[in-house]
């Protein structure tokens, strides 16, 4: 009798508001290669996909080491992460890595 009936439904009350989904990460990574030559290809590459951001920026750290290029970090609500950002936020946390010398955990 209680069930759902009398929970918040946000839609109802705004139906703009997109409904509360799982957000994933795609992010798109190659070999070396010309940007013109990625966007070429793109729509026939197989990206990986992770619940977490963290998780998403792990993998482009490994793709930055192996001599790999992380393009681009999708997100399931519109902004993209580009390239030279991704680059930005790997260096940091090598940054954070090396001076701590320890994870941190937040």
């Amino acid at each position: 009798m209680y069930g759902l009936q009398g929970a918040f439904d946000a839609q109802a009350v705004d139906p703009e508001l997109p409904m509360q989904a799982h957000v994933m990460f795609t992010i798109y990574s190659t070999s070396p290669m010309t940007e013109t030559e990625y966007r070429t290809i793109k729509p026939r590459l197989m990206p990986r996909q992770y619940a977490e951001l963290d998780d998403a920026l792990g993998w482009a750290m490994l793709c930055l080491e192996s001599g790999m290029i992380p393009w681009e970090i999708e997100t399931g609500y519109g902004p993209c992460v580009s390239r030279t950002a991704i680059q930005a936020i790997v260096n940091c946390r090598l940054a954070e890595l090396k001076r701590d010398r320890r994870p941190r955990i937040s």
